[in-house]
């Protein structure tokens, strides 16, 4: 066999793999950042009830419920950016007092 086979042979081969596995990181990296749009999303639609959860006042319950799940899946969707989980832990840390 000549070199030139067998590059076509393991081009035919590994082509289909290299293809679903680039497909695969694209697909998931879309995934991810749907996730984190929409987590951005509902807290900004949902900014005056994200307030009053602070202060009490005038509570709408079903906002309140989106921006508690928006808060609670962000350590899950952020679990690389270091920057936001140290800003909701900080945010937990203020709410406390």
């Amino acid at each position: 066999m000549e070199v030139m086979q067998i590059i076509n042979i393991a081009a035919i081969i590994l082509s289909p793999i290299v293809a679903v596995v680039v497909g695969e990181r694209l697909n998931n990296r879309t995934s991810r950042r749907k996730d984190k749009m929409h987590v951005f999303e509902t807290l900004y639609k949902n900014v005056t009830p994200f307030l009053q959860l602070f202060t009490g006042e005038g509570r709408d319950k079903i906002a309140e419920e989106a921006v508690l799940k928006a808060i609670e899946i962000t350590p899950i969707v952020f679990h690389k950016e270091k920057r936001v989980l140290d800003a909701q832990q900080e945010m937990k840390n203020v709410r406390a007092f």
